[in-house]
């Protein structure tokens, strides 16, 4: 149910202006808590329970939360801080990937897997275990 979601977001990714930009795209297992060969990456997680209504005798929806981590290496100088330059291509990369992903709908064989992905959070990690992290969520109704 969710991997073929997670498959359109990351052709979605493959196909944009992010391609050239991103050094990887995966599926979200908490991956800066160790080391990341490479970056920028986005993983692709998805942060909540699916908690489906019926809405008729054959369809059931529930809303649903899909959360990209953009993740780059933030490399202090020798005073510790994290220059503007490094946050500014941190941030380009972030809006590349929103650009990719709001207002998309996932699909498999020409049929929606989800409404429209509708941003609803941007959060941002200046600088978490050496890399700088920025969480874009966006909500969709999932159909079953």
């Amino acid at each position: 149910m969710l991997y073929d979601i997670y498959t359109a977001v990351k052709n979605r990714l493959n196909t944009s202006d992010t391609e050239s930009e991103l050094k990887g795209i995966e599926w979200y297992n908490v991956q800066y808590e160790g080391s990341i060969p490479t970056t920028p990456r986005v993983f692709i997680e998805f942060p909540e329970k699916l908690s489906f209504d019926q809405v008729s005798k054959q369809m059931r929806r529930s809303p649903m939360r899909v959360r990209a981590h953009v993740v780059s290496q933030a490399i202090a100088g020798a005073d510790g801080a994290v220059s503007d330059t490094i946050a500014l291509d941190h941030e380009d990369v972030v809006y590349l990937v929103l650009e990719a992903l709001d207002k998309f709908t996932p699909e498999k064989a020409d049929i929606a897997l989800t409404s429209p992905f509708q941003l609803s959070g941007w959060q941002h990690f200046h600088k978490h275990k050496g890399w700088m992290v920025t969480f874009l969520e966006f909500d969709c109704k999932k159909v079953f």
